[in-house]
């Protein structure tokens, strides 16, 4: 658990702008980060407080992976897999933050159920992986690459996606 938080907490520190940094700086990400801890429905309006809300507009990549709550609820031996998983994700996709930053792709990774940029909400329960990546054009385009995969793969797949020679 110590290494998952660790591993989790570096990503972060990596690819997370907090939102008290100066948003001047455009290479650097202005997301934030407005997801509650509970995975507990509000009734009023039928989400989720368990939600990442970011602002339409921009490219951006989101990384997914487990909340803290979705691997506690997790078995030792179901533990260890998610730390293996979760630790060669992030070091992979850590691998190509420079990728983001030359490119102007804001980026950020949550364990967040509901990922909402701009109108479009993402319910990563629907997806088969438990980490993966949401990519969004600033035209509102978006997809979904689920799984690990090395930094190589990660490249080409942004590279494709957002039209990077």
């Amino acid at each position: 658990m110590k290494s998952y938080l660790l591993l989790l907490s570096i990503c972060f520190f990596i690819g997370c702008k907090s939102p008290e940094k100066d948003k001047s700086d455009d290479n650097d990400n202005n997301l934030i980060d407005k997801r509650n801890k509970s995975d507990k429905e509000k009734p009023e309006t039928g989400h989720v407080s368990d939600t990442l809300f970011i602002d339409s507009g921009k490219d951006i990549v989101v990384g997914y992976s487990p909340s803290d709550a979705e691997y506690n609820a997790l078995s030792k031996e179901e533990k260890s897999d998610m730390d293996e998983v979760v630790s060669d994700f992030n070091f992979y996709l850590g691998e190509v933050v420079d990728t983001f930053k030359i490119n102007k792709i804001e980026f950020t990774i949550t364990g967040a159920r509901y990922i909402k940029i701009g109108r479009v909400t993402f319910d990563k329960k629907k997806f088969k992986d438990d980490v993966g990546i949401i990519m969004i054009k600033k035209n509102g385009e978006n997809s979904v690459w689920e799984g690990v995969g090395t930094d190589t793969d990660f490249i080409a797949i942004i590279k494709k996606f957002y039209n990077i020679k």
